[in-house]
């Protein structure tokens, strides 16, 4: 019996009380196979809660080292683009070399759409 049928039967079972109405009117232990259908019920929406949890707290664990090495990365990138915006001249046309790379590390690629090339 699916849940649906269980809440169904409980409604009428237990709020209208009215035993013309209820689908389990040719059963003479109809209250008892009720009662059981609820525990069946609840024994399997707590089986089916563990299991959800349980996958859960595997999905987190298992994102936990991905997230920490993004977070890392993108530290490691804002460092970069700071020490490279402290550069104010390099000779031998780093300069716009460096201007791609911190283009590149914050998503905004080269500057003027084209990656400069060393003299």
């Amino acid at each position: 019996m699916n849940a649906e049928q269980v809440l169904r039967d409980m409604r009428v079972c237990f709020t209208e009380g009215e035993c013309d109405n209820c689908p389990r009117i040719d059963d003479e232990d109809c209250v008892d196979g009720l009662c059981k259908d609820i525990i069946d019920l609840i024994e399997s929406l707590q089986a089916d809660n563990a299991e959800l949890r349980k996958a859960n707290s595997e999905y987190q664990d298992a994102q936990h080292p991905l997230f920490m090495a993004l977070c890392d990365a993108q530290h490691r990138a804002d460092a970069a683009v700071a020490i490279l915006q402290t550069i104010d001249w390099v000779g031998s046309g780093a300069k716009g070399r460096i201007e791609d790379a911190i283009g590149i590390l914050t998503g905004r690629g080269p500057s003027d759409g084209e990656v400069h090339h060393d003299a």
